[in-house]
């Protein structure tokens, strides 16, 4: 027998202080157009958080073989470990003027701090153990290539909370404690999956040639989730625990034609489950967000989700002038007791929303990707990259007491052309065309769509080694149902130059936005609502750079030596 033993160890730890800062002014109209009510917020938060990950692997492994193998326990175990500990003080100032054209008595304003401790942490360990079928029936024995293992993952959470929340008071003109948000939580989480793996491999290859295989899996597994709560405001203390089976299955072709091609094909199947978390189930709720009051829904169940997904893999292992490369994935799913979403609006434009369970939310995904290059001449190369994501889904909601289904589309697209020549130009010219709709059934029948198209072209010329000289310009057109369409054209030019003999020292000057016409628009959607958001960013300006290197770039005279008279 000869032992295979490894030990990996990782650790990491981060470190981050972040303010933002948000004023976000928003107006609600009729169906008239006569506007009922207008709501301003200002939002302003600093957060300081630490982090620190420990990630620990062992193996064991025994190859060979003895005769009374089958008297021996499975000696091939693997364990998985991972800590993790974060913290984050955040100190927040919120201030909300609510104002209804219709009744002035629902006029609410607030101007609220809170002081949030947060501690994080998470005990995770994955394993397995096998293979069990030498030790049942033996070494040599009529089920070659299937492999039997036990497995196991198991993760402990915990997360406290504590909040001290002050409103203003305009009576007293000071801050006082609001005993509803100030609060001690205490959330954690226990889920265990135990399950076990059968796998069956099928090979064929000949010496030189090929190497074929198909490998069937299948893993039954039950999932056991124990969530406990524990806070200040009693409604909020519960305990909850779910059993649910979690099997998946699988079948893998691969086929390896040595110095031509690689393929592989895979079908996959699973049923996954996902849990109501805390603020689903009973939150806190926040009066200062107004116009959008996230409610609780103790009555929630797991949801169960169904999923069957095809993936195919192509690529070109020689090294000629054209190769190929290329992958298609699709995936089909439903999901049972989904957590949709529920909402009724008021006559001035405040929503209250929950989370329900409800049948019905199905999908399918496709997205594919291709890589074609043509290496005409010694000095001209052409590259063509082309990807695509596609989404179709259909999500229950309720909106307003009357149960809504939202049809959804969505497609992200873009196509590259690449050309080089010599290392002395390069240039790139690329289409991008993201597409979103969504159609209602039951509430409306309204029809919301958005599309944002991009057409860039990038080049680069080095009139000698160390200089270099860019510039690249976008065309983007953003339209939407939300809004009128957006047009606007960001070109941008730089130039950078490398000193010292290993070019380690690098002078870089760039102008940025020489037409004065970048805006950041962002199109969105989510089923029965449509968002398209502006944010101010800077315009035309210019960023001089010096970057030093430790490390010399390219190949020494040694190696070259060595590469064009071959080893030494």
């Amino acid at each position: 027998l000869r032992p295979q033993n490894g030990i990996e160890l990782s650790l990491n730890g981060n470190t981050s202080d972040i303010t933002t800062e948000n004023n976000q002014q928003s107006q609600v109209f009729d169906e008239s157009s006569n506007l009922v009510s207008t709501n301003t917020l200002f939002d302003k938060s600093e957060n300081h958080s630490k982090k620190m990950t420990i990630k620990a692997s062992y193996l064991h492994k025994v190859s060979g073989w003895i005769s009374d193998y089958s008297k021996r326990f499975p000696s091939e175990y693997k364990l998985d470990y991972s800590f993790e500990a974060g913290n984050n003080n955040i100190d927040q100032i919120r201030k909300t003027d609510f104002v209804s054209m219709l009744f002035s008595s629902q006029n609410q304003l607030v101007d609220r701090r809170y002081n949030t401790e947060e501690n994080r942490m998470l005990h995770s360990l994955n394993g397995s153990w096998g293979d069990f079928i030498p030790w049942i029936f033996g070494q040599r024995n009529f089920l070659r290539g299937t492999s039997l293992k036990l497995t196991n993952r198991f993760a402990f959470i915990t997360n406290r909370r504590n909040a001290h929340v002050t409103d203003w008071d305009t009576t007293l003109a000071r801050f006082i404690d609001n005993s509803y948000l100030t609060n001690d939580n205490r959330y954690t989480t226990i889920d265990e999956q135990p399950g076990t793996e059968i796998s069956k491999n099928f090979s064929k290859s000949s010496t030189n040639r090929y190497n074929k295989g198909l490998t069937i899996t299948l893993s039954p597994k039950w999932r056991y989730f124990n969530q406990k709560n524990t806070a200040t405001q009693l409604f909020q203390n519960f305990s909850k625990s779910y059993t649910k089976f979690t099997p998946s299955a699988s079948l893998s072709f691969y086929n390896n034609q040595y110095g031509a091609y690689y393929e592989n094909l895979s079908f996959n199947y699973s049923i996954q489950t996902d849990m109501p978390n805390l603020n689903q189930l009973y939150p806190l709720v926040d009066s200062s967000n107004i116009t959008y009051l996230s409610l609780g829904n103790p009555n929630l169940k797991p949801t169960q989700r169904q999923e069957l997904s095809v993936n195919f893999n192509h690529r070109d292992q020689h090294n000629g002038k054209s190769a190929f490369n290329y992958s298609l994935n699709t995936t089909i799913g439903k999901v049972d007791n989904f957590f949709a979403d529920s909402s009724y609006t008021d006559s001035i434009g405040r929503t209250r929303h929950y989370t329900v369970n409800a049948n019905g939310n199905k999908y399918l995904e496709f997205s594919g990707n291709l890589n074609k290059s043509f290496k005409m001449t010694k000095n001209h190369q052409l590259q063509i990259q082309f990807n695509t994501n596609n989404d179709i889904s259909r999500t229950p909601n309720n909106v307003n007491n009357v149960w809504n289904i939202s049809n959804t589309f969505s497609s992200n697209n873009t196509l590259s052309l690449f050309y080089t020549y010599k290392g002395i130009w390069a240039t790139n010219l690329k289409q991008t065309y993201n597409y979103y709709q969504s159609k209602q059934r039951g509430f409306d029948n309204t029809k919301f769509d958005n599309t944002t198209i991009t057409t860039s072209l990038s080049t680069s010329v080095n009139p000698v080694s160390k200089w270099n000289i860019g510039t690249n310009v976008n065309f983007n057109r953003a339209t939407s149902s939300a809004g009128e369409a957006t047009n606007f054209t960001i070109w941008n030019a730089y130039t950078s130059y490398r000193f010292l003999k290993g070019n380690n020292l690098e002078f870089k000057f760039s102008a940025m936005d020489l037409l004065h016409q970048n805006r950041s628009v962002f199109n969105s959607g989510n089923n029965n609502m449509i968002t398209q958001r502006w944010t101010n960013t800077l315009q035309q300006y210019f960023m001089v750079g010096i970057a030093y290197f430790p490390r010399k770039f390219g190949k020494s005279e040694k190696s070259r030596q060595v590469d064009e008279g071959g080893d030494e």
